[in-house]
């Protein structure tokens, strides 16, 4: 999975290629495609802030 930093928004994309060797042939996985997703959701996520004892996420 690749991460693009340095832009306005989030991006991420699949660590392979496009895969036109196996397009067409009923054999491809979206798992890839589903790490890249969740990755994107997860640096969409605010960080934690650090309150004392009580440990909320930033709004």
């Amino acid at each position: 999975m690749n991460v693009t930093l340095g832009l306005p928004v989030v991006r991420t994309s699949v660590d392979h290629g496009s895969g036109y060797d196996i397009a067409g042939r009923g054999i491809a996985s979206e798992v890839s495609l589903l790490h890249a997703i969740k990755a994107a959701i997860e640096l969409l996520r605010p960080l934690p802030v650090d309150l004392g004892k009580h440990s909320v996420r930033a709004l």
